[in-house]
């Protein structure tokens, strides 16, 4: 790489003997900030300021700690960057703050307040990336065009009102740890990450929050770190939310959602810990976790995979933990429950009554505990002590005369070393409501 250099006069060269020499180097330039001082609380009191005029698009303000009063905004504000100190204030009431410079153009470890108004980020020359850091609340947020915004890891920004971004922003939310929450009082729309004005990566960790209805813009939602929802969430009817983490994934919160498709792409696994229901297509993309213990989306406890009618599974992983149909079935369909192999069909039988609903617990990586002890009835050996380990427990609300085929699968690289897989049997036991 190569710098050219322009108005800076070299006043000295080495003598032609001897090792005396001068060094140059190259080195950010740090400009003075505009600091405030404390005097009074309005931010347009240019006494306020270490530069003794209000701060304009080009300066860097620092609103330190330690000082008796804070500025509060009376109009709209302009910045070039902005630092807000641990033990530090602004309010900005009902005015917007225009940011332009690039680099670190917000750092908060102090206490920002965005009362009704917008943070603007309008530096304009996409080749240069603006970071926030620390953690922030604001009101809105606009992206003007040609800007590239990117939270640094670790960041959390929390909006009681919307985020938007012009045809040509960038916008990218998946840096490792950053948080977004969407926590306003209002209805709220979560912004896809893929659509216009904003990156393709999507969200690292997604909250959902505050007694507003969220709702999602556009038909993918993009999430490679956690997703929790604590809202009324409305993700529409053709929508599609991705899980495309590296690390262990979560699904949390305290309002069940119920989505359209999910798509699993995490070799590592997606632990849910809330009942969520899907509508259209599980695509579970990525196999079981190597630890073989739990599926490529892991039902945590007593938590329910509900399944429309309507709803398919694909892909090469499972589903542990328990899978809930609970709709009209018709005979000679097949419906799914934790893979796109294990499901059931009903066939025709004259005086049956279907099922209302179907219930099924898929446990791997441990063996049933009746397993190597006891004996079936009337046998003389004991249940298999090698088996694989996979258990499925199926329940059915209703029904009567039921002639159903229920089809389950095992992975190859579940059965034991020393089992011969062409002898394999499936061994049951059955609960009759008072003993096994």
């Amino acid at each position: 790489n190569w710098v050219g250099i322009s108005g800076f006069t070299i006043g000295y060269f080495a003598p032609a003997t001897g090792l005396t020499s001068k060094d140059y180097i190259l080195d950010d330039y740090a400009t003075e900030k505009n600091t405030w001082n404390g005097v009074g609380t309005s931010w347009f009191n240019a006494a306020s300021w270490s530069k003794g005029n209000v701060p304009v698009s080009t300066d860097n303000v620092l609103i330190p700690a330690g000082k008796a009063n804070y500025p509060t905004l009376s109009a709209n504000a302009e910045v070039g960057t902005i630092e807000i100190a641990s033990g530090a204030t602004l309010n900005a009431g009902a005015f917007d703050i225009s940011v332009s410079g690039k680099g670190a153009v917000w750092s908060n470890s102090g206490t920002f307040d965005p009362g009704t108004g917008t943070v603007n980020f309008i530096h304009g020359v996409v080749t240069d990336i603006l970071t926030t850091t620390g953690a922030t609340q604001f009101n809105n947020i606009y992206i003007s065009a040609n800007t590239y915004l990117r939270p640094t890891t670790g960041s959390v920004i929390k909006l009681y009102g919307n985020a938007i971004g012009e045809l040509s922003s960038i916008v990218d939310l998946s840096q490792f740890g950053t948080v977004v929450e969407y926590n306003g009082s209002n209805p709220q729309y979560v912004i896809n990450p893929s659509t216009i004005g904003f990156s393709l990566t999507g969200y690292h960790d997604l909250v959902l929050s505050g007694s507003g209805a969220k709702t999602l813009y556009g038909d993918e939602l993009v999430i490679s770190g956690d997703f929790t929802n604590n809202a009324t969430l409305d993700l529409g009817l053709t929508s599609t939310v991705s899980f495309i983490g590296s690390t262990p994934q979560t699904i949390s919160g305290t309002v069940a959602p119920t989505f359209n498709n999910i798509t699993i792409n995490n070799v590592t696994g997606v632990s849910c810990s809330t009942d969520i229901t899907i509508n259209g297509e599980l695509n579970l993309l990525s196999d079981n976790p190597a630890s073989l213990d739990k599926g490529t989306l892991n039902m945590v406890s007593a938590k329910t995979l509900n399944l429309g009618e309507n709803s398919t599974v694909t892909g090469i992983g499972d589903v542990t933990g328990l899978v809930k149909r609970s709709h009209t079935f018709a005979i000679s369909h097949f419906y799914a429950f934790n893979t796109a192999n294990t499901g059931v069909t009903f066939a025709e039988k004259s005086g049956q009554t279907l099922p209302t609903s179907i219930s099924l617990r898929t446990t791997i990586g441990t063996s049933p505990d009746w397993t190597g002890t006891d004996k079936a009835p009337g046998a003389s050996t004991a249940f298999p002590s090698n088996p694989i380990k996979r258990l499925y427990e199926i329940a059915q609300s209703d029904g009567a005369l039921t002639n159903g085929l229920f089809r389950v699968h095992y992975k190859d690289n579940e059965i034991p070393a020393t089992v011969n897989e062409a002898t394999l049997t499936l061994w049951s036991r059955v609960f009759n409501g008072t003993k096994f």
